[in-house]
């Protein structure tokens, strides 16, 4: 794949390169596609002209913030918006050219075992679904056991032409006396034992999977293992995959949960790959998408401390409904790229209100 060789080997030059001081303009960022953006949040619409979106991963990065006031209600960005820009450095990269699983956990965080220096929660089935969320699936690994003696062999996990597949599909019959009788197994990815980060610009290039009860997402967790808050990037539910739902989840000065969450209108969000990016800072949290803002909240109370990255695939849910015959399977969510980048102390000292 022409295109993939040369996003490579431009990655490859701003890895290796020595300067945090390479700047490029986003219209200079090339990729060979061409997208057509219609954004729809709530009953607020705007359409973005034609335009040539082309992109790759560089050592820095510019992104136009609106320099309106903020809500503590997720609210869309008029177009014609005031903007200001805001300098980013890349910290955390990973195209999945292989899969590292000294760097990506396949389970939720259960802590680190300071006696046996090792991650806990490989072997709890808690930390291989969300029960709360009446979900349908196991998250597995080819090393997975679960109650059986030995590994069960089950990877979902495909790379191809740096591409990774994450596949959702019926758990084999023979299996399930071994995964506590769920019906599908997929696979779930967060970074908690290799990066986390307060504030910055979270990044993922990917292609959604689209059916009923398929969910999708990429979203970040806090490191002390506190809940919420809870930054949902993207999540999509598979009946309506053009549909691209950001949310932040925090609790009031009562402790009650809240939260509040922007859609936006992508038609071919399950056909192509896109740009999903939330640049999250101490006042405001503002969505991307192909880079392009589309939504904002005013940064809620007690999101302040450092989180890590979650991509996984569930199969059934409170927000997805519940999987059955009519469930397109196998599916996969394909993610081309993740990317963390931290904010610039370059960023003028003007700026600093509108971050």
């Amino acid at each position: 794949m022409i295109f993939k060789t040369l996003y490579t080997v431009f990655t490859y030059l701003t890895k290796n390169h020595k300067s945090n001081t390479i700047r490029y303009n986003i219209n200079q960022l090339r990729f060979m596609k061409f997208y057509r953006i219609g954004v729809s949040i709530g009953i607020l619409t705007c359409s973005c002209q034609p335009h040539k979106t082309d992109f790759v991963v560089s050592q820095s990065l510019f992104l136009s913030v609106s320099q309106s006031a903020y809500s503590p209600i997720c609210s869309t960005l008029p177009r014609l918006a005031t903007k200001n820009n805001v300098n980013l450095n890349l910290v955390f990269f990973d195209d999945f050219d292989e899969l590292n699983l000294n760097r990506w956990s396949p389970h939720y965080d259960a802590g680190y075992d300071n006696k046996s220096h090792r991650w806990l929660g490989y072997d709890l089935v808690s930390k291989r679904t969300l029960q709360g969320n009446h979900e349908q699936q196991i998250y597995v690994d080819s090393d997975y056991k679960g109650s059986s003696p030995k590994s069960l062999g089950l990877n979902p996990f495909i790379i191809e032409n740096g591409i990774l597949s994450i596949v959702a599909q019926k758990t084999p019959p023979q299996m399930k006396k071994f995964l506590y009788q769920y019906e599908f197994i997929s696979g779930l990815l967060t970074s908690r034992q290799s990066f986390s980060q307060l504030y910055g610009y979270f990044e993922i290039r990917a292609r959604i999977p689209s059916g009923k009860a398929l969910w999708p997402a990429f979203w970040l967790l806090p490191v002390d293992k506190s809940w919420p808050p809870e930054l949902d990037i993207i999540e999509v539910v598979g009946q309506q995959p053009d549909l691209i739902v950001s949310t932040a989840h925090w609790a009031n000065a009562a402790g009650e949960h809240k939260y509040s969450g922007c859609r936006t209108k992508l038609p071919d969000a399950n056909r192509d790959f896109h740009l999903y990016g939330a640049l999250w800072t101490a006042r405001r949290i503002t969505y991307f998408i192909d880079r392009v803002a589309v939504a904002e909240i005013a940064t809620p109370s007690g999101m302040n401390k450092p989180m890590y990255l979650i991509i996984n695939l569930a199969v059934g849910g409170n927000m997805v409904g519940y999987a059955d015959v009519n469930t397109p399977l196998p599916a996969k969510y394909d993610i081309d790229w993740v990317a963390s980048y931290r904010i610039s102390t370059k960023n003028q000292s003007n700026d600093q209100k509108y971050l």
